[in-house]
C-alpha cells in the first residue's frame, strides 16, 4: 500500500489505521490524497480497496455481510425510495399478469385527440404525479363525450396537484364494478407482508380506523412466498366470495413476484375491484422501488431522471459533530470506518453513500455533488473517500473521485 500525503499529518493516522487493519487480511489496496482546489485548506484522501478479494478469503464473510445487511435495512428512508407514476406501476402489474383498464398517457391536445379515437365514450382522467391523495386533491376527473374529456384534460394538464406540476394525464376507460377491495405488499421491519382489505378506495384509512377487521395482513416466507393456507385464512376473515378467491390468490402471488423481480418495497392496488362481469382489475397502482437497487434495475431506473438520482444522495449528519466528511460506496464498511476514525480520536461530521450515482453511471457527478456539499459544511476540514469493487473497476471509481476533487 502506498500513500502520498498532501496535507501531512491530517490523514496520517487514518491511513495507518486503515492500512494496518487491511494488512492483517492481506487486502491489496491503493490510496492517495490530493488537494481540493476549491479550498486549499481542505484535503481529500481517495482510498480504494479490493474488497472482493477480502470477501473471497472466507472466514470473515459472515460478519461483514451481516454488517452490510443491517446497514442496508436502515440506510434508506422515504427519501431513498422511488415512487413510480401510476402508468409505470400499471405496466409492471400487467407484466405480472394483473389486469388494468385500457388507457393512454397524453401530454398535449394532439395526443389526446389521437387517443380518443381508440377509447370508449366514458373515461377517467388521472394526473400523473409522484404523490398520493390525487382523488381528494382534485387530480382525478370523470368525463363523458369528447368535449367534456377535452375540458377535463385542459383543467388538469398544467395544473398543480398536491404541490406537483402536472405535465401528463392518464386517460382510461371507466370501469363498472361490484366491489372495491384493496391488495398490497409491504416490506417493513425485516418482514414481507401481504395485505388485503374487505373495503378499499380513497377512504380506506378511515374505514379501517373504524373497523380494524377491514384489513388483514400476514408475513410471507421470503423464498417460498405465500401459501394456500395463508390465503384461505385471510379470505375467510374478510368474507371474500368463493368465485373470486382464486383470482385474489393469483394477485397476491403476483405482488410477491413483482416485489422480488423489481426490488419493490411497497406495492399497493387501491382499489382492486371485482368486476360486474366477473374477474378482478387494478384501477390504481402505487409502487415504491428501493433507490439503492436501481443499478440492477436499469429499465426502472431510466424512469427517473439521472439528475434526480444524483441530487438525492443520502447525506447523513453526525449529531455529535466532527471534522471529516466521509464519501463511501458500501454502507457496512462506511459504518466500520466511522468507528475506526472515532477510535483514532477523530470524528466524521457527515456521511454520504454514492452507490446510487455509481449505479446510474454518474460516479463523477456523484462525487462532485458530495464534494460541493462538504465544501459548504462549516465543520468539515478533510474528506475521506472509500470505494470498494462491488463489481466495478477500481481505477474508474477512484479516477472519477480524483477528477471531481480537482475540478
Amino acid at each position: 500500500m502506498a500513500f502520498s500525503s498532501a496535507r501531512g499529518e491530517s490523514f496520517n493516522g487514518i491511513s495507518k489505521l486503515i492500512g494496518a487493519w487491511l494488512s492483517v487480511y492481506g487486502v491489496p489496496c491503493t490510496g492517495k490524497s490530493t488537494y481540493s482546489t476549491r479550498d486549499p485548506g481542505r484535503g481529500v484522501l481517495i482510498f480504494a480497496n479490493l474488497l472482493t478479494e477480502y470477501v473471497g478469503a472466507g472466514e470473515h464473510v459472515g460478519a461483514l455481510t451481516a454488517v452490510e445487511q443491517r446497514a442496508a435495512e436502515t440506510a434508506y428512508n422515504d427519501e431513498g425510495l422511488m415512487l413510480l407514476l401510476e402508468h409505470h406501476g400499471k405496466a409492471l402489474l400487467r407484466k405480472h399478469g394483473i389486469q388494468t383498464p385500457q388507457g393512454v398517457v397524453v401530454r398535449d391536445a394532439s395526443a389526446l385527440f389521437e387517443a380518443l379515437l381508440g377509447l370508449p365514450d366514458q373515461l377517467v382522467l388521472k394526473a400523473q404525479i409522484a404523490s398520493g391523495g390525487r382523488g381528494k386533491g382534485g387530480g382525478i376527473a370523470f368525463a363523458t363525450g369528447r368535449k367534456a374529456v377535452i375540458d377535463a384534460f385542459d383543467s388538469l394538464c398544467g395544473s398543480v396537484i398536491n404541490g406537483h406540476a402536472v405535465d401528463a394525464v392518464l386517460v382510461e376507460e371507466l370501469i363498472a364494478f361490484a366491489h372495491e377491495r384493496y391488495a398490497g405488499l409491504l416490506i417493513e421491519g425485516g418482514e414481507i407482508r401481504l395485505l388485503f382489505a374487505r373495503r378499499g378506495g380513497i377512504d380506506i384509512e378511515n374505514i379501517t380506523a373504524g373497523d380494524s377487521g377491514n384489513l388483514h395482513s400476514f408475513a410471507v416466507d421470503p423464498v417460498a412466498g405465500p401459501t394456500d393456507e395463508q390465503f384461505q385464512d385471510c379470505f375467510d376473515r374478510l368474507g371474500y366470495a368463493a368465485d373470486y378467491r382464486a383470482g385474489y390468490a393469483r394477485i397476491g402471488r403476483a405482488l410477491f413476484s413483482l416485489s422480488q423481480a423489481c426490488d419493490a418495497t411497497m406495492v399497493e392496488i387501491n382499489p382492486l375491484v371485482e368486476l360486474a362481469r366477473g374477474g378482478l382489475m387494478a384501477l390504481d397502482a402505487r409502487i415504491l422501488i428501493d433507490d439503492s437497487a436501481l443499478g440492477r434495475q436499469p429499465e426502472i431506473g431510466a424512469l427517473q431522471p439521472i439528475a434526480a438520482r444524483v441530487t438525492r444522495l443520502p447525506f447523513r449528519e453526525n449529531p455529535e459533530g466532527g471534522t471529516i466528511g466521509l464519501i463511501g460506496l458500501g454502507g457496512g464498511l462506511n459504518v466500520t470506518l466511522m468507528d475506526w476514525i472515532c477510535d483514532a480520536g477523530a470524528a466524521v461530521a457527515a456521511l454520504v453513500d454514492i452507490d446510487d450515482a455509481v449505479g446510474a453511471g454518474q460516479a463523477e457527478q456523484g462525487f462532485a455533488t458530495a464534494f460541493d456539499a462538504f465544501d459548504r459544511h462549516p465543520q468539515i476540514r478533510s474528506i475521506l473517500v472509500n470505494v470498494i469493487t462491488c463489481g466495478y473497476r477500481l481505477d474508474d471509481r477512484s479516477g472519477a473521485g480524483d477528477r471531481a476533487a480537482q475540478a
